[in-house]
């Protein structure tokens, strides 16, 4: 109690204290107001990364005119967190990290376009009818179409069908695909 008595007995001492409690209590207060603008700063980067993300979702290219009057042509890309542990992230940074690794020219480069193709055609074959005997026939398919520049696809295949009780049976069929691509 006596050592407390002292301190406010002596006013330069009780001053001194006074100042040094609101220097620290100010000291304090800029720290928090520091962590409050970095937790800003990283809440603004992870919605421009979520907004790119969103924008690049919709695969679209923007060609837009610069100041000289070119036109220049943008796609946005993916940019992956990779503390989030999402697993359609993970899987695809797995994909891209196995593409990239197919081949030694690739090695220095940190970012990939790529694409999932799914092709629909439709082959019109020709076909030919030989009858085996009164309930068993056999069906060829023929198709060749050439695309040019070494491009080209074919089937050809056979079914053996039998009219067995009011309906057709398939006995064996065998089909060959072949398509060549330059």
């Amino acid at each position: 109690m006596e050592f407390i008595k002292k301190i406010f007995g002596n006013k330069n001492t009780l001053t001194f204290v006074l100042g040094a409690l609101f220097v620290l209590l100010f000291l304090r207060q800029c720290d928090q107001v520091s962590s409050l603008k970095q937790d800003v700063k990283y809440a603004k980067e992870d919605a421009n990364i979520s907004l790119n993300n969103m924008l690049a979702s919709q695969d679209s290219v923007s060609v837009l005119t610069n100041k000289y009057g070119d036109q220049v042509a943008q796609i946005r890309s993916y940019k992956v967190d990779l503390s989030i542990k999402d697993n359609e992230l993970i899987k695809m940074t797995n994909k891209y990290k196995r593409a990239l690794d197919l081949n030694d020219d690739l090695s220095s480069v940190n970012s990939l376009i790529s694409a999932e193709l799914e092709i629909k055609d439709s082959l019109l074959a020709n076909t030919s009818v030989t009858q085996i005997d009164s309930t068993t026939a056999e069906v060829k398919y023929e198709s060749f179409k050439d695309y040019g520049s070494g491009n080209s696809r074919s089937l050809f295949g056979t079914s053996t069908l039998k009219y067995d009780f009011g309906q057709f049976r398939v006995l064996d069929s065998k089909f060959e695909l072949k398509q060549t691509l330059s």
